[in-house]
């Protein structure tokens, strides 16, 4: 949910290209003094990548970010239209109705 829309179009497009994998990578990242809170990330060599581009290639990520940004918006006006269908965690992980978050007198 949190993810950036470039992320997921280049995450995309590296699953449709598995000879260019190579240029993504993961890491961890220690969300706190404890080692029990390690939490899994990724990452991209945009520059690698890009280097060697295609114009299939950039044809391909324009085709793929036409997609995720529309399903993106298919995912809002769907959250407006019945938010009694849509669920969110709050800072302490209780699962309440996503449109609790946007009340005025909200306490999440």
């Amino acid at each position: 949910m949190d993810f950036p829309v470039r992320g997921i179009v280049l995450a995309k497009f590296l699953e449709k290209k598995p000879d260019r994998q190579r240029f993504q990578y993961e890491y961890l990242i220690d969300e706190s003094e404890g080692s029990e809170n390690m939490k899994k990330s990724f990452s991209i060599d945009g520059q690698g990548l890009s280097e060697n581009f295609t114009v299939d290639d950039v044809q391909q990520l324009i085709e793929i970010h036409k997609n995720v940004k529309r399903r993106f918006m298919e995912n809002m006006i769907d959250i407006f239209a019945h938010p009694e269908n849509h669920l969110t965690k709050t800072a302490t992980e209780e699962v309440v109705p996503i449109k609790s978050i946007f009340r005025k007198d909200r306490k999440h």
